[in-house]
């Protein structure tokens, strides 16, 4: 029996066994996949039997958890050339870390839009058989000690070919950024990947559900009394640092989804220090732009 579904989700408890039914009557024309397991309850088994027993010829986006094993991954990714977008999500409650010996290499030239922690990331691009083109990539920056946040980002950034939008998500309350690069990184001229849109993203405290994430002052210091005029100094001082290596970036976005109070000064603080830089500035759907990112269309990816 077919449906005709051209975008499917499926989130919880993956053992059930009409999701193989399922994603079987609507292979033939399914355009968008979302397969999440919720508290990594899904065993390598699973995860094989529903995904290697259907294949999706119209595939163009899979969204995925992180507890999915590696190896399946880059099968379904080879198995499915037409995927252009892939979103890894984080599950707190996942233990399995992805190995970073690739046995082969696949064809992801149609990949445009990849997001996911930095770790996995990292594996899925190393795998292409040439390096990637991205028109937009969002790493997952939580959980990260302060000291390993530049280095994994410039890991990702060194595999690709170019990356035209650039996004970071850093919801750790003790996550500074630190310019101090692990020395062992091979030597990059990342203007080569000609970033033209760098995004912060500010998570909501009550993101994480492990309780061990609060994030009230993302990128910032480890103080326990947080104000405006330090969480600010600190996110230009973090802009500044990110700078140094995107010295292409023409367009600065912030996203708060929680407000600090952060949003109109953090948008002054970069027009007068940054006057040919686009900055725009989101909070619940609302946006602060300058002329140069009204021109350019504002808050928004340009690249897509």
């Amino acid at each position: 029996m077919a449906w005709k579904l051209t975008n499917l989700t499926i989130e919880g408890n993956l053992n059930y066994i009409p999701f193989q039914q399922l994603l079987f009557g609507a292979s033939q024309l399914l355009e968008e996949l979302t397969l999440c397991s919720l508290k990594a309850t899904s065993t390598s088994c699973l995860w094989k039997m529903l995904l290697n027993t259907t294949t999706f010829p119209k595939l163009r986006s899979f969204q995925t958890s992180e507890d999915i094993p590696l190896s399946l991954l880059l099968d379904f990714l080879s198995r499915h050339p037409k995927v252009s977008t892939l979103a890894i999500t984080v599950n707190t409650y996942s233990k399995t870390m992805p190995t970073d010996d690739i046995i082969e290499k696949i064809d992801l030239k149609s990949l445009r839009i990849i997001s996911g922690p930095p770790s996995y990331i990292l594996t899925v691009l190393r795998s292409a058989s040439a390096a990637p083109s991205l028109a937009r990539l969002s790493l997952l920056l939580n959980h990260l000690p302060h000291v390993s946040i530049v280095p994994e980002v410039l890991k990702c950034l060194s595999v690709c070919r170019k990356v035209e939008a650039f996004e970071v998500t850093l919801p750790h309350a003790n996550c500074r950024v630190s310019i101090q690069t692990d020395n062992t990184l091979p030597l990059f001229d990342f203007t080569t990947l000609a970033i033209k849109v760098f995004r912060i993203t500010l998570l909501d405290p009550d993101w994480d559900q492990d309780g061990d994430v609060s994030n009230e002052d993302i990128m910032v210091s480890d103080t326990i009394q947080y104000c405006t005029s330090f969480i600010l100094t600190h996110l230009q001082a973090t802009w500044d640092a990110w700078k140094n290596y995107f010295r292409t970036v023409e367009h600065l976005q912030l996203e708060e989804s929680f407000s600090l109070g952060l949003r109109t000064s953090f948008f002054e603080e970069s027009c007068n220090r940054f006057p040919t830089l686009a900055v725009s500035v989101c909070l619940d759907y609302k946006v602060m732009a300058n002329q140069l990112a009204i021109e350019t269309g504002g808050f928004d990816w340009h690249t897509i």
